[in-house]
């Protein structure tokens, strides 16, 4: 039955109204207490949050876009270990991209004219 189809009344209506307000304070609550986090995972853990490879997690440490905890292990091999705070602000640095990060990149119409009338 399509959603529109159902009529509710005013109480109802209302009371999802409160529901969806509290699920959105919910939500916020979520976020921020994970932004609070000084939880510590693993190089592993953090590449399979941000569903990227383990060796972009490195190029991001290495390039200060990601604070990390370098530490050697038993066999003196470099590890490091991420605080799930740091992963979420990394996140939402990633996620918040403006329009000038694209303005270097050439549109479609760009590219063909510079392919087709460099000839």
């Amino acid at each position: 039955m399509n959603d529109a189809a159902i009529i509710m009344t005013r109480a109802e209506r209302l009371i999802i109204e409160k529901i969806e307000s509290l699920e959105r304070k919910l939500d916020e609550l979520k976020e921020e207490k994970a932004g609070e986090s000084i939880e510590e995972i693993s190089l592993n853990k953090a590449a399979k949050l941000l569903r990227v490879g383990t060796d972009k997690i490195i190029r991001a440490v290495e390039n200060r876009q990601l604070r990390a905890i370098p530490y050697r292990d038993a066999k003196r091999k470099k590890r490091y270990r991420f605080r799930v705070a740091d992963i979420r602000e990394y996140q939402r640095n990633r996620q918040t991209k403006t329009v000038e990060d694209f303005e270097g990149i050439e549109t479609a119409e760009e590219i063909t004219k510079r392919i087709f009338n460099a000839g």
